[in-house]
């Protein structure tokens, strides 16, 4: 067989090439791998603990300021208006939120910092950095879709349980979201923890929040006196709850009574189990 001409060699290893970007290159678009916003290639692995010297920030909400235009009414409040019945109405915009977004005025830190951003509904993180401020890297967490703008060229790293677009960011797993000093803040914390070995510095948190600054001066944050209050509220509720069904029980019997007791049991077995004692 005469061997292949070098011309023809070439033309031959161009045409496989396009072929496999034409077949490989869809599916990271579909997974939404990121790219490098400046090289253009994929980005190294995510979660890598955070360098020595970089301080953690977080902030989180259920939702942000409603922008104007959007619907803010519960989806059964906006059937009539649709033009739907019932059935429609539940299938076209049950679980629909409106758009909001919040401010964040980050820095000046003393030290490169890493923001992580949370939050329970649909919100665009508008960020405004102050001068010399070094962001390591930004962190969207919780149900989503998320975004973020103000960021220039800060890496994204995204986590969200509804696909959150973004053009060169990281898309992960294991959405957490909380904006309340409760036990949902607890996994966030673990969460965050594992991506990037820290617990926040500050942390700010609001059922609604419209605008937050972030800075050296924000007040810091103890990841120990935290879960301390909270497992000393988490015993005087448990104790509280045996103790009004106590008081229920000294009341005349009625048919309700079975049930209290039952549930005086149970209280008091999952006291008994815990180290509230």
């Amino acid at each position: 067989m005469e061997p292949m001409k070098l011309s023809t060699r070439l033309l031959v290893l161009a045409g496989i090439s396009f072929f496999v970007y034409v077949g490989v290159a869809p599916l990271y678009k579909n997974r939404g791998s990121a790219l490098n916003p400046k090289g253009g290639t994929l980005l190294p692995a995510v979660g890598k603990l955070a360098p020595a010297g970089v301080d953690l920030h977080m902030i989180g909400v259920e939702q942000g300021r409603v922008l104007p235009g959007e619907d803010d009414r519960p989806w059964w409040g906006q059937c009539q208006d649709k033009g739907y019945d019932k059935t429609q109405c539940h299938e076209k915009l049950a679980g629909t939120r409106p758009q909001t977004a919040v401010e964040v005025v980050v820095g000046p830190f003393e030290k490169p910092a890493i923001l992580a951003l949370v939050a329970q509904d649909k919100v665009r993180w508008d960020l405004k950095l102050e001068n010399a401020t070094i962001l390591n890297k930004i962190i969207l967490m919780g149900g989503g879709p998320l975004s973020v703008t103000g960021n220039s060229d800060v890496p994204v790293e995204v986590y969200t349980q509804k696909p959150s677009p973004c053009d060169n960011c990281y898309q992960g797993d294991g959405a957490k979201y909380a904006y309340a000093f409760d036990s949902t803040l607890v996994s966030v914390l673990d969460r965050l923890k594992q991506l990037t070995g820290l617990d926040p510095q500050t942390v700010q948190l609001k059922r609604e929040g419209h605008t937050f600054f972030v800075s050296s001066t924000t007040p810091e944050f103890s990841r120990a006196a935290f879960e301390k209050k909270l497992h000393a509220d988490q015993c005087g509720s448990l104790a509280k709850g045996i103790k009004d069904i106590q008081n229920i029980l000294k009341r005349p019997p009625n048919e309700s009574t079975a049930h209290y007791q039952k549930s005086l049991k149970a209280a008091q077995e999952r006291f008994l189990a815990s180290d509230c004692r």
